[in-house]
């Protein structure tokens, strides 16, 4: 498979699961407690496609994981 494909393919992985995080973030918007989640994204350049010469390498999308927000929320009364 030529890079091209393998560069799409991480790219749309990574897309899916920042789609996943988006949603649990709309879900939980409300939950007491939680904590907004982002995906954190990198690149790898990738060795190029075959031994020829004329194709330069490619760039690779990398999950590098999920960073959470730790800051306080804001306070809101409740008037109890």
């Amino acid at each position: 498979m030529e890079n091209a494909a393998y560069v799409a393919l991480s790219r749309q992985m990574t897309l899916r699961r920042e789609l996943d995080i988006v949603a649990n973030n709309i879900a939980n918007a409300d939950t007491t407690g939680f904590k907004v989640e982002q995906l954190m994204v990198g690149t790898e350049i990738g060795q190029r496609a075959r031994n020829h010469g004329i194709r330069p390498s490619a760039s690779f999308v990398l999950d590098n994981g999920v960073g959470r927000d730790f800051g306080q929320g804001a306070l809101s009364q409740t008037g109890r």
